[in-house]
């Protein structure tokens, strides 16, 4: 059996149930294809988060769609490509710039914002704990002692119940998930990715929770990734 195989049935046996079998597989030759050499969520123009989800993104996007999303990339393309409406908040400018050149025609048409925002210096916040979403801060030790207040509260210069979807995919994730849920319309979706992290859905997080629904939970195979991660994706009900 290949590498490829045995990182599948690995990365399978070790997170899913018998329940996502048929979804795993199902995706599995996507899979194997999103490993060649040279591709990347940029060149495929493919989120990087579970192929189920992808799908699920995939049957809900249309011209009339307006998405936020923290932290952009093949997610930007994908819902983009899709005619839907896009605004993106990038805490790195060579990452926005990068972005803004593969999206220069859908900014020229309105279909697309950048916003950056950078972290600042934590000096005056007393909580340190990454999965509060009052901490503001990246659990990813390369921000260390950096607080990403506005990266966060990017998202409160637009109305309540004004976006269709929000994407939660780039830092501090909690604190984007705390301003992000009045934001979205009832019956649009927040979608967080890589919820295996199990500080992401904790005592501090899961109370901003109680106005949505599950809509899709669970590991699967990731473009681009050996492992399987988990994208979780709630429908705002009231």
């Amino acid at each position: 059996m290949f590498k490829q195989e045995r990182d599948f049935l690995r990365s399978f046996s070790s997170t899913c149930g018998k329940n996502d079998l048929f979804s795993a597989a199902r995706f599995y030759v996507q899979w194997k294809i999103s490993l060649q050499s040279g591709r990347s969520p940029i060149s495929s123009r493919t989120p990087w988060m579970t192929f189920k989800s992808i799908a699920f993104l995939r049957n809900k996007l249309n011209p009339q769609t307006i998405v936020f999303e923290y932290g952009g990339g093949g997610s930007t393309l994908f819902c983009i490509d899709r005619g839907a409406t896009v605004v993106t908040v990038e805490h790195d400018p060579r990452w926005l710039s990068l972005l803004q050149e593969e999206l220069a025609g859908a900014f020229t048409l309105g279909k697309w914002r950048g916003i950056l925002e950078q972290p600042t210096t934590a000096t005056d916040n007393p909580v340190t704990d990454p999965s509060d979403p009052d901490s503001y801060q990246s659990s990813d030790g390369e921000f260390k002692g950096l607080c990403f207040n506005g990266y966060a509260s990017a998202i409160d210069m637009y109305p309540d119940s004004f976006f269709d979807l929000v994407i939660i995919d780039g830092r501090s994730r909690p604190s984007c998930l705390k301003h992000s849920v009045s934001k979205v319309k009832p019956l649009g979706f927040l979608l967080l990715d890589n919820t295996e992290r199990t500080w992401y859905l904790s005592r501090h997080t899961l109370p901003y929770l109680q106005d949505y629904r599950l809509a899709l939970d669970g590991f699967g195979p990731t473009p681009g990734a050996s492992w399987f991660t988990r994208t979780t994706i709630w429908e705002r009900v009231r």
